[in-house]
């Protein structure tokens, strides 16, 4: 069973991943903007859910972009 705060959490998170692969932004702005004041705590709530890191993400999202635009 899901708590609200665990569905709010999972949507700030999809939004954060969202961004991530399709923005340039800094991670910690795209943290900032989707509801985390501390870059910590969404580091932390994002390799939890996704068992990788935020840069780690994106390091992979840039190298798929590069193999798709080839």
């Amino acid at each position: 069973q899901t708590s609200i705060y665990q569905f709010y959490n999972d949507e700030r998170l999809k939004k954060a991943q969202f961004l991530i692969k399709e923005t340039d932004f800094p991670l910690k702005e795209i943290a900032f903007i989707c509801g985390f004041n501390d870059y910590t705590n969404f580091y932390k709530a994002f390799k939890k859910k996704y068992g990788i890191t935020p840069s780690e993400f994106k390091q992979n999202s840039d190298l798929k972009k590069g193999l798709e635009e080839q």
